[in-house]
């Protein structure tokens, strides 16, 4: 994009119009990428999830989901969470004692980590922001 530089009061303005035009075209860009780079993240780690949760009947399993969130106005996010049994999440994950049959239940890591989430959302946000800007 070419900046055009006038002389004189008016050419400052020109010059402040296309800065502001510029800025407005970024801000789009970089929020398009951003939320396509969050659903992409979502999807992956619900994906990740299912894979790594144990099976017994296969409704927890397939319980895994995503939902859209919007903590203020502007902000974008998404929650995955488990729809069908999100009561036993924690008890599977840290493993629990269970008094009826008195035996310690061995805990079942399969909740992607925030850390590897944290990496497949940086990976996403750079893959998206090159397939913008490579249009621009």
């Amino acid at each position: 994009m070419a900046t055009k530089v006038i002389k004189g009061d008016d050419g400052f303005k020109q010059v402040e119009v296309e800065i502001v035009k510029v800025l407005r075209d970024v801000k789009v860009v970089t929020g398009e990428s951003l939320e396509a780079a969050v659903d992409k993240t979502a999807k992956e780690v619900v994906k990740r999830t299912k894979e790594k949760s144990p099976v017994k009947t296969g409704v927890y399993k397939k319980g895994w989901t995503s939902k859209k969130e919007e903590f203020k106005p502007g902000a974008y996010g998404r929650r995955v969470y488990n729809s069908k049994k999100a009561n036993i999440t924690h008890l599977l994950e840290h493993g629990h004692y269970e008094r009826a049959r008195n035996i310690k239940a061995n805990p079942i890591p399969h909740i992607t980590p925030d850390k590897e989430v944290e990496e497949i959302f940086e990976e996403n946000l750079k893959k998206e922001l090159e397939k913008e800007l490579g249009k621009v």
